[in-house]
């Protein structure tokens, strides 16, 4: 299973990216009126091959010009340069996740420029947070005033920035973002792309990250070089607190601090001493959440100190021929670091440490970046290289840095849909997680698959109170007078998961979550071979969750030998209240037959044969037409109403990966190909990858098959 699952995601990424990009992108470099560079040729009275309309290649697209520093990257494909309309980049470390703008002020942030997330820190999304009620999604990731993320360089000998080149982009490698600030006014027409690198006399590289391999802190280093002949002032500034600002509009509101009471986050500073130019006392704050995930959850905290910015910025004053260096810092510790209980700490504390930390980095700024620089090239030891497909290499790269930002061995947590940089689904753990990110993390960093596990391993005790429930949340699809209504034991993980393992999503019915975990689990094992770990993290979630799906099924009333799932939703959640979901029945079938042979390896542990007996009486209820040679998503699915009649996404397709469900070709073929022609074009992107996966197992099949 784990090598088909390895090749499988090789498939993915080799089928996912269609479009060649061996032709460099006709693009509009930067100018004071972006409309007059038109491209390779450049506009009357500009010479190409200049800074503002260089030849050729070209990689962008907006009012851009590319550092010649940049350039090897670019080749590379590991730093890609953004256009005119985007907003920045993510930078995260698996603890702590934020949007870097690209140069504020006065360009288009994001809209979440300004926030932090911390891993682990949840704050009340309604008014009433507390389980019982029917609020949907309870508590989302807590918005954390970020003032480090929001730094920029004002102005370069005094120019204004309409006299300063810009130019951004992401960089894979280092997981940072990085904007280049040249001096228009101070570039100097005799420089050449090759000699100068097109860039100004005076310019500035800034690089804004979360530290690898000191999770508590973000970064914003700034280095200016002077070319020139004489001294040079440049000015770093920070986003300011005004509410006035349309600018703040952007910046979510985080930087000046709510107090009223429908806040998420209660704020408080704290006084260090008299912050002042660099070297001086940070400003520190403590934040705390309103409310809880439930009464029995600790209310997060979070102490932070920044690198303190005046009004009027900091100054770095750069002799002719030098150049100097400003590192920012800000430093983050939490009452939740260690766990959905917390640690007991108190802000005071908190603060302390994050005190403790931002002093320590600030004393010696020039190892930050090293030491950065050396814990991402020990984490990008393994990975995927791409030759040949500039698109394809980037779409890899670029989704690499999600993952490696989202989780890191060792935390606490599970990880998101979008990991630290977003509040979408509220950051909560589903199966996203253990089926669509699980084989990226298995393959190449096994320390962070088996963080994710332990997570599901930890909430167990929840897991087992969620089925004990009486009435079941879980089944309220079922009449109360129903005598076919289950009687719900073993682990019944909620669909969206935060910190307590409490349902973050109530109501929902997609039971085919207990299977999805359940094979991660058991992808773990058929990697690792970790026999302690089967025995004490492993078997015990993946025996539970057989143990919920024996209890979820319904006997057959006419063949008892036959067993049904009434009343769920598989992944198309378009369709809900089926019976006899086909990738539901079949995933639980997997677990039911996992759950049983692996007992022989589990000292203590005798094989169940009534789960082995539930698991044939699932799959010979799995919904399948012998006359069209093909499997409906459930029992009563109406395919005389196609193509009006859209599914989501992939959902029976997903039988054969990542389950590897026993079908003859003929009938593999038929189904994808049909499931391929009513699948939403307005759905999720994951399922091209799941078309791509089957095409890739049955090569003798054609490219476009269905």
């Amino acid at each position: 299973m784990f090598l088909a699952m390895f090749h499988a995601l090789l498939a993915f990424l080799l089928l996912s990216a269609t479009t060649p990009s061996n032709t460099p992108t006709k693009c509009c470099h930067w100018s004071t009126n972006p409309t007059q560079c038109t491209g390779f040729d450049g506009p009357p009275g500009i010479p190409t091959g200049s800074w503002l309309c260089p030849l050729t290649p070209c990689f962008c697209e907006g009012p851009h010009f590319i550092p010649a520093s940049w350039e090897q990257a670019i080749a590379r494909n590991s730093l890609v340069p953004a256009t005119s309309d985007e907003p920045g980049g993510t930078i995260a470390n698996g603890y702590v996740g934020a949007w870097a703008p690209r140069g504020l002020p006065g360009s288009a942030g994001a809209a979440t420029t300004g926030v932090e997330h911390v891993k682990g820190v949840f704050a009340a999304k309604d008014p009433d947070p507390i389980p019982g009620t029917n609020n949907h999604r309870r508590v989302t990731l807590a918005p954390l005033a970020s003032w480090t993320t929001t730094a920029y360089v004002s102005t370069i000998g005094g120019e204004s920035r309409n006299s300063t080149a810009v130019a951004s982009a992401m960089d894979f490698e280092l997981a940072a973002y990085k904007v280049h600030y040249s001096s228009k006014v101070h570039y100097s027409s005799s420089q050449s792309l090759e000699s100068g690198g097109g860039e100004g006399a005076v310019f500035c590289d800034q690089t804004t990250y979360a530290h690898r391999g000191q999770e508590h802190l973000i970064v914003a280093e700034f280095v200016c070089t002077n070319r020139g002949a004489d001294r040079t002032e440049v000015r770093v500034g920070q986003a300011r607190c005004n509410t006035d600002s349309a600018e703040n509009e952007l910046l979510y509101g985080n930087l000046c601090p709510r107090t009223d009471a429908s806040s998420p986050v209660g704020f408080a500073r704290v006084d260090y001493g008299p912050p002042g130019a660099a070297g001086g006392a940070p400003s520190c704050s403590i934040s705390t959440m309103n409310s809880r995930e439930t009464p029995d959850t600790s209310l997060p905290v979070v102490g932070e100190c920044h690198t303190f910015v005046p009004e009027e910025g900091l100054l770095l004053s750069v002799g002719p021929g030098k150049t100097a260096t400003l590192a920012l810092v800000s430093a983050r510790y939490s009452n939740m670091d260690d766990g959905q209980h917390g640690n007991g700490k108190k802000g005071a504390v908190l603060v302390s440490e994050a005190h403790g930390a931002w002093k320590a980095a600030t004393a010696d700024p020039s190892a930050l970046t090293a030491s950065h620089v050396a814990a991402m090239a020990e984490l990008h030891r393994p990975g995927i290289e791409v030759e040949g497909n500039d698109e394809l290499a980037r779409v890899v790269n670029s989704s690499l840095h999600a993952l490696l930002g989202s989780s890191r061995s060792g935390s606490p947590y599970s990880s998101a849909p979008e990991g630290l940089v977003s509040t979408r689904y509220g950051g909560h753990a589903f199966w996203d997680i253990e089926t669509w990110q699980w084989p990226t993390w298995l393959a190449f960093w096994p320390d962070q698959a088996k963080a994710l596990l332990e997570y599901r391993h930890d909430l167990m005790a929840q897991a087992l109170a969620n089925a004990a429930q009486r009435p079941s949340p879980f089944l309220s699809n079922y009449p109360d007078t129903d005598t076919a209504r289950p009687d719900l034991q073993g682990l019944r993980f909620p669909w969206e998961s935060a910190l307590s393992g409490v349902e973050q999503c109530p109501g929902n019915t997609e039971t085919h979550i207990m299977g999805d975990i359940s094979t991660a689990f058991r992808q773990y094992w058929a990697a690792t071979q970790d026999t302690q770990w089967l025995e004490h993290t492993g078997f015990p979630v993946i025996k539970g969750i057989a143990t919920f799906y024996a209890s979820r099924v319904v006997q057959d009333t006419e063949v008892p030998s036959k067993w049904h799932i009434e009343r769920s939703m598989g992944p198309d959640e378009y369709h809900n209240n089926v019976t006899d979901s086909s990738y539901g029945n079949a995933v639980a079938s997997a677990a039911l037959k996992g759950a049983h042979d692996l007992a022989a390896l589990v000292p203590g542990e005798v094989a169940n044969t009534a789960f082995l007996a539930i698991a044939a009486g699932l799959d010979a209820t799995i919904p399948y037409d012998a006359e069209l040679d093909y499997h409906p998503e459930f029992v009563g699915w109406d395919r005389s109403a196609s193509p009006t009649h859209l599914i989501k996404q992939a959902d029976t397709v997903m039988m054969y990966y990542p389950l590897n469900f026993k079908a003859n070709a003929s009938t593999k073929r038929n189904d994808v190909r049909y499931w391929a022609s009513v699948t939403d074009p307005r759905g999720v992107a994951m399922t091209y990858g799941i078309h791509a996966i089957v095409r890739l197992l049955h090569p003798t099949y054609p490219r476009h098959w269905w």
